[in-house]
């Protein structure tokens, strides 16, 4: 495998292991706004100062930010290369 390749299938990998991450927790999080509300100020002000919901808003920020840390993926570039070992392999007869 390229090593150009070995290191956007990485980069993916990682990007969908941090997805699957993010879902819950902001589900999660939406669940807690949900049940405290929002109607008014008083509401809102227990919502931030909300142990549980702070710390997840920790964790989703966590996330967020080794996400952002992750280069660029090259979504064209990973299909070209996996149609090319279809084709050598004759797995994918289309020209």
């Amino acid at each position: 495998m390229p090593e150009e390749m070995q290191h956007q299938l990485t980069s993916l990998s990682r990007l969908m292991v941090l997805q699957d991450i993010l879902d819950p927790l902001t589900e999660s999080l939406n669940r807690m706004a949900y049940k405290i509300g929002y109607a008014n100020s008083e509401q809102a002000q227990m919502r931030d100062s909300s142990p549980e919901i702070v710390a997840i808003l920790g964790q989703i920020e966590e996330v967020r930010r080794q996400m952002a840390e992750i280069d660029p993926i090259n979504f064209a570039e990973i299909i070209t290369w996996v149609i090319s070992l279809a084709r050598g392999q004759k797995l994918w007869l289309r020209k």
